[in-house]
C-alpha cells in the first residue's frame, strides 16, 4: 500500500482492500499519494465507498426523484426543488457529496439566510438533510454534515395578521375573479370558494364536482380526503366554466404549475390594490378567518380545512381566536347575568 514512484518522476498507488481494487498515477507527490492512501483507508474501514465520486447535485436530484416525487404534495415538492436550485447555484458543479463538510454546509446556510426568513431556511435544510442523511445509510459518507447546523434568518418573519386579507378585499377578489374563464381564474375561485390547499384544487377531477359539493383528494394528511359544501351559485359558475372544454370525468381540471395561477393572481392584486406580500396561500388562511368573523364554530371550520384534528386549528389560528374572546366574553356574561 505505499506509493511507487515512476520513471517520470510522478506516483502511483494501485492495491487491494476488502475486496476492491483502489488504484491512482500521475500524482506530483509522494506525500499526497500517501495522505490519498491514508484517506481511502480510513474511509474503507467505517463503510464508506471510497471510490465513490456522486456529485452532490445529482445523488441530491435522485433522491428527490426517487422519494419525494408523486408522494408529498405540490407545495412541499417544491420545497425540494428549491433546495436543488440553491445546491446547484452556491456549489461548484463537481462537487462530490464526500468532500462536503460541515462547516462548509453551515456557510451554506448562513448564506441563504442573509435575506431569507427562519421558516424559509429551515425548509430547505430539512430537505438537504434528509437527502444527506440517506446518503450516510447508502454508505458514501460516514457522518451527515448537516447534523447540528444552526438554522436562522436575518428576515423577520411575517407577522400573523399579514397573512390574511382584508376581508373586503376577499369579497372583492371573489367578484373580480369570476370575470375571468382562464383556468388560472377558476382555480382561485375555488380556493376562495373552498378553502382548499393549492394541491388539493390541483387534483380535482370532473366527477368531484357534484350537485353543491366538491370532493377534495386529499394530499397531505388521511383525514385531508373530504366533500364540502359550496353554494349554488359558486357550482354554477365552476361548473359553467369547466363546460367551455371538454374534459372526461376523470380526467384532471387544472394540473398547472403553482407560477402559472401565482402570474394570475399578481394581476389581480394589482388591479384591485391587494398588497404584493399576500400569497395564494393567503386565501385559505383568509377563508377560516372569514369564517370565524361570522360566528362559524372552529370544529366546522377544522373539518371544512381538512386538518387532522381540532388542536391543529386551534394551534394554527389561536391568534385569531383570541381576538373573538372579548366578544365572546361579553355574551357570556349577559347570558350568566340573564339567568
Amino acid at each position: 500500500m505505499k506509493p511507487i514512484k515512476q520513471p517520470d518522476g510522478t506516483y502511483k498507488y494501485d492495491f487491494r482492500y476488502n475486496g476492491r481494487r483502489y488504484r491512482k498515477q500521475g500524482l506530483k507527490k509522494k506525500s499526497a499519494a500517501e495522505a490519498e492512501i491514508r484517506k481511502i483507508l480510513n474511509e474503507a474501514s467505517r463503510g464508506i465507498d471510497a471510490t465513490s465520486n456522486a456529485l452532490l447535485h445529482e445523488y441530491y436530484e435522485r433522491w428527490m426523484t426517487a422519494n419525494k416525487e408523486n408522494r408529498v404534495a405540490d407545495k412541499t415538492l417544491n420545497n425540494y426543488k428549491n433546495a436543488l436550485r440553491l445546491i446547484e447555484s452556491y456549489f461548484p458543479a463537481n462537487k462530490r457529496i464526500k468532500d462536503l463538510t460541515s462547516i462548509e454546509y453551515q456557510e451554506f446556510i448562513n448564506d441563504y439566510a442573509k435575506d431569507h426568513t427562519k421558516e424559509s431556511v429551515r425548509k430547505v435544510h430539512i430537505a438537504i438533510k434528509a437527502c444527506l442523511e440517506h446518503a450516510v445509510y447508502d454508505g458514501l459518507i460516514h457522518r451527515n454534515p448537516a447534523w447540528n447546523t444552526k438554522v436562522y434568518g436575518k428576515v423577520p418573519t411575517q407577522p400573523d395578521h399579514e397573512k390574511y386579507m382584508e376581508i373586503e378585499q376577499y369579497k372583492t377578489l371573489k367578484n373580480d375573479i369570476k370575470r375571468y374563464d382562464s383556468r388560472s381564474a377558476l382555480f382561485i375561485y375555488l380556493l376562495i370558494s373552498t378553502g382548499a390547499r393549492f394541491s388539493e384544487i390541483n387534483h380535482l377531477k370532473y366527477k368531484d364536482l357534484q350537485k353543491n359539493t366538491v370532493h377534495l383528494p386529499g394530499t397531505k394528511t388521511e383525514t385531508s380526503d373530504r366533500t364540502i359544501d359550496i353554494s349554488e351559485s359558486d357550482m354554477n359558475h365552476v361548473k359553467k366554466i369547466v363546460s367551455q372544454r371538454s374534459i372526461s370525468l376523470h380526467e384532471p381540471i387544472f394540473g398547472l404549475s403553482y407560477n402559472a395561477v401565482e402570474k394570475t393572481f399578481n394581476h389581480a392584486k394589482k388591479r384591485l390594490n391587494i398588497p404584493e406580500h399576500k400569497t395564494l396561500h393567503s386565501l385559505r388562511h383568509t377563508h377560516c378567518s372569514f369564517l370565524l368573523s361570522q360566528g362559524i364554530s372552529i370544529y366546522y371550520i377544522s373539518q371544512r380545512l381538512g386538518h387532522k384534528n381540532i388542536g391543529i386549528t386551534t394551534q394554527v389560528y389561536s391568534h385569531l381566536l383570541k381576538e373573538h374572546y372579548q366578544e365572546d366574553n361579553e355574551k357570556t356574561l349577559i347570558l350568566l347575568g340573564g339567568m
